[in-house]
C-alpha cells in the first residue's frame, strides 16, 4: 500500500469515527442506589434525574485530556445580580452513569476579587451542588 492509500484510509477511518469524547476513568464503586451515599441528603435536590439509581463513584476521571478528582476546584458558573462573581465548587464525589459525569461539589462561596492577587476570596459553605462536566462554565480545573 503505497503512502497516498494509507493517508487515504487514516482520512476515512477519522472521519467515520468522528469526535469521541476520549474519557478514562480510575478505580470505581458500583453504587446500588446513591441514597445510600453518606452526603445524600446534602446534594439530593440538585441531582439530575437519570442519576437516580446504580451508578459507578469514580476515584478520578479525565474527559476531554481534563482529570476530575476529589478536592479539584471546578468553575461552576457565573452568577450575581449587579456584580457577576464566579461560583467555584470543590469536588467531593465524581459519579458515571451512561457516560454522562456528575461533579457533586461543595460549593465555595466568591466574597471579592484581590486585585493585588489577581484572585477571588472564596470560602467553602456547607452547601452542596451537582453538576455534570458538560454544564460546567469551564472544564478546566481551577486548583488542583
Amino acid at each position: 500500500m503505497c503512502v497516498k492509500e494509507q493517508l487515504s484510509l487514516c482520512y476515512r477511518l477519522l472521519t467515520e469515527r468522528g469526535f469521541t469524547s476520549n474519557s478514562t476513568d480510575g478505580p470505581h464503586v458500583l453504587i446500588e442506589d446513591l441514597s445510600h451515599c453518606q452526603k445524600y441528603p446534602l446534594f439530593k435536590h440538585s441531582l439530575p434525574a437519570i442519576f437516580h439509581g446504580p451508578s459507578l463513584e469514580l476515584n478520578w476521571v479525565k474527559v476531554y485530556g481534563q482529570t476530575y478528582k476529589q478536592r479539584v476546584v471546578v468553575l461552576m458558573r457565573i452568577e450575581g445580580t449587579s456584580e457577576l462573581l464566579p461560583l467555584f465548587g470543590s469536588v467531593e464525589l465524581v459519579l458515571s452513569k451512561n457516560d454522562e459525569i456528575l461533579l457533586v461539589c461543595k460549593r465555595l462561596v466568591t466574597e471579592w476579587f484581590n486585585e493585588d492577587l489577581h484572585a477571588y476570596s472564596a470560602k467553602i459553605s456547607n452547601e452542596f451542588e451537582c453538576i455534570l462536566v458538560r454544564d460546567l462554565h469551564s472544564p478546566f480545573p481551577c486548583i488542583r
